[in-house]
């Protein structure tokens, strides 16, 4: 049987968006900052590799007409609203983890998902731990001199692992094709359903 069962945030596990809730209250507030950030891919991959942080986007913002207390405001807010992408995740994540597996995050993502997204969304109570980007200071599509992938590195040589003992569940294609040539064992949802599919047809056959 798997030991570790990887699922990627965004689009897998959560449809949340960082300030989402701006795209039905402040409509020009929300694609402004949309186009100043995610429509700027340097930025974005620097954040995510933790070369930038929170601190950095806000004085960003700030210098681009986007007042910092707002920024920072309407942030706290969305945590609040924070949500999976299906109710059925919880009682089958549960149901795998009283079977012996160990759930972890695993996500591209900025320096505000550990120090802000996971407790805030007491994901604790779900996931025994998670994986960032910003963290590692690598994307998972990145290889290293070897031409194989680092993202998972530390972990698995912290944790005594191979990618055999893991499965991964995440909505990109690129990523499981990456994944799986390594060994992983790996599900490529893209809808919260297949995503409980997945889940289901591990619990069952306890891969």
């Amino acid at each position: 049987m798997k030991k570790i069962i990887f699922i990627d945030w965004y689009e897998t596990y959560s449809f949340s968006k960082i300030w989402g809730h701006l795209e039905t209250e402040n409509p020009s507030l929300y694609h402004q900052m949309q186009h100043l950030i995610f429509n700027n891919s340097a930025l974005v991959n620097d954040w995510m590799r933790g070369n930038t942080r929170f601190c950095n986007i806000c004085h960003y913002l700030e210098e681009n007409g986007i007042n910092r207390l707002t920024t920072q405001t309407e942030f706290m807010r969305g945590l609040s609203l924070i949500q999976p992408a299906s109710p059925l995740f919880l009682p089958i994540l549960m149901s795998l983890k009283s079977k012996g597996y160990q759930l972890y995050i695993a996500t591209d993502n900025f320096d505000i998902f550990g120090a802000y997204m996971y407790p805030y969304a007491h994901l604790e109570q779900v996931f025994n731990g998670y994986i960032s980007s910003a963290e590692e200071g690598v994307l998972k599509e990145d290889l290293g001199a070897d031409g194989k992938p680092v993202f998972f590195k530390n972990f698995l040589i912290k944790n005594k692992l191979t990618y055999k003992d893991c499965i991964l569940i995440d909505n990109d294609p690129s990523i499981t094709a990456l994944y799986k040539s390594c060994g992983m064992a790996t599900f490529t949802p893209q809808t919260p359903s297949e995503t409980v599919s997945a889940l289901h047809l591990i619990l069952k056959n306890q891969l």
